[in-house]
C-alpha cells in the first residue's frame, strides 16, 4: 500500500501508472521446478526455480559463468525471491491508495486475465 500511495501521490492529475506481475498460475505451474540452461563458448547461464516459503511465491537460483579475462570462467550466484497476490488483492490495495480506475490485462494482449494467464498488467488511472 505504501508503494501504491507513493505512486498515486507522484502522478499528475489524470496520470497513468502501469505495472505487471506474474500471476498466481505462473507461480504455481509455470515456475514449479522450472529449469533453464543456456551456454555458448563465452558464457553460461543456469536458472532453477523452486516453490517459496509463502503462498504464490518462488525462489529463482541463478548461476552465471563469465570469462575472467585469464582464460577461465568465474562463477556468480544470485537468489531472486518473488511473490505475487490474487488480482483482487492488487485491486483492493490500488483503490485504497486512491486509484479510481483500474484495468487488468493478461499476457501482453488486450485480453482479460483467465485462470491460465502467466502475467497480469495493471493500468491505473488517477
Amino acid at each position: 500500500i505504501k508503494v501504491f500511495k507513493g505512486v498515486y501521490e507522484s502522478l499528475k492529475n489524470q496520470g497513468t501508472f502501469i505495472f505487471d506481475v506474474h500471476s498466481t498460475y505462473q507461480m504455481a505451474v509455470g515456475f514449479s521446478e522450472y529449469s533453464y540452461h543456456y551456454q555458448t563458448d563465452e558464457f553460461a547461464f543456469l536458472w532453477e526455480s523452486y516453490p517459496g516459503d509463502f503462498d504464490h511465491s518462488v525462489e529463482h537460483f541463478l548461476t552465471f559463468f563469465v570469462p575472467d579475462g585469464k582464460g577461465k570462467f568465474e562463477r556468480f550466484d544470485e537468489l531472486h525471491e518473488e511473490r505475487t497476490y490474487e488480482i483482487e488483492t492488487y485491486e483492493k490495495l490500488l483503490k485504497a491508495a486512491g486509484f479510481p480506475f483500474i484495468e487488468v490485462y493478461a499476457d501482453f494482449e488486450d485480453e482479460a486475465p483467465n485462470e491460465e494467464s502467466a502475467r497480469w498488467f495493471f493500468v491505473c488511472h488517477k
